[in-house]
């Protein structure tokens, strides 16, 4: 089954971190296609025309956006070709280089969402947070904007396929895990590990039936149900979540948290500890944020050499 990845670049030497992301996670995975993207300024555009969302504009003919677009090609064949030494097939890469009236956090969400790509990878640049107030900060601006294509964010250097997702029975959190088992059903490199955190200021959500039976059916649903008497099956359902898709029950493991004050804390704390470079968000909706909100925004702040995967 071929997945599509849509890879930000901007010839910073985050874009070193990347590529040995990709290399780490997807090594012998023929089926997954990359495009690597870089976009470039129009020239002489004004401040508000780059930020209107339009769409690309004519490649630019004068000198100094010429050198920029190929140097920038130069580094795309570059990633491309260290990559294949490493096992990767040439046909698994495509080239995008865009000179664009938009913002380049927009116009990654553009190409995102029209070329249907099943996930956004960026390097986040490390800046902090007076300089991302003032302004703006390429992966926050899309993880705003965007609730539909799934967006992974790299804090830094992420050197294993160790995955950290945490799970109840919401459909938010089920969303996640079925996005996970939709990009590493046949990946040999993951291990994914399903983290129930118990929190004194939340509570687990209620569980819906009717959505249930809807994603799932009757007969799975009361299979789950008569697993656990307490109807919150959360880790059945992620892992058969994970099993109908293919990835191995042998590579899957279950752990609940000691009590903790509230989620990212209990999150941040485990996956340090026990040292996950890949951790899972499948995000709520703004309206069924609570106080302690914000968890993805939270994890981006105080997790270092870490993927974390945004859904939804």
């Amino acid at each position: 089954m071929q997945r599509k990845i849509l890879v930000a670049l901007d010839g910073s030497i985050h874009d070193t971190y990347t590529r040995r992301y990709i290399h780490t996670i997807f090594k012998n995975q023929p089926d997954i296609m990359f495009t690597l993207a870089t976009i470039l300024p129009g020239r002489n555009l004004s401040e508000s025309k780059q930020l209107l969302d339009g769409g690309e504009i004519k490649e630019p003919q004068d000198a100094t956006s010429l050198k920029k677009k190929t140097q920038s090609q130069k580094h795309h064949d570059a990633i491309i070709q260290k990559l294949t030494t490493q096992g990767f097939s040439h046909d698994q890469f495509e080239s995008s280089i865009v000179f664009s009236p938009t913002a380049p956090a927009i116009k990654l969400y553009n190409i995102g969402q029209l070329g249907l790509y099943d996930a956004l990878l960026l390097a986040r640049r490390g800046i902090d947070r007076l300089t991302s107030f003032l302004t703006g900060s390429t992966s926050q601006t899309i993880l705003n904007k965007n609730n539909t294509m799934p967006v992974w964010v790299l804090n830094g250097a992420p050197a294993n396929a160790n995955f950290l997702i945490p799970v109840d029975c919401s459909r938010h959190c089920m969303a996640g895990v079925d996005h996970l088992a939709f990009i590493l059903h046949d990946n040999p490199n993951a291990i994914i590990t399903l983290f129930h955190a118990t929190t004194f200021f939340t509570k687990d959500p209620e569980v819906n039936e009717s959505v249930c039976y809807h994603k799932w059916g009757k007969e799975w649903q009361e299979q789950a149900k008569s697993t656990d008497k307490t109807c919150h099956y959360h880790f059945f359902a992620a892992q058969m979540i994970l099993k109908e898709a293919g990835f191995p029950v042998s590579r899957t493991k279950t752990i609940s948290s000691k009590m903790d004050i509230e989620p990212a804390r209990a999150i941040v704390n485990y996956s340090n500890k026990h040292n996950f470079h890949n951790i899972v968000i499948g995000r709520r909706p703004k309206s069924d944020l609570g106080f302690f909100k914000g968890i993805s925004d939270r994890l981006l702040n105080h997790t270092t050499d870490t993927a974390l995967w945004i859904v939804g």
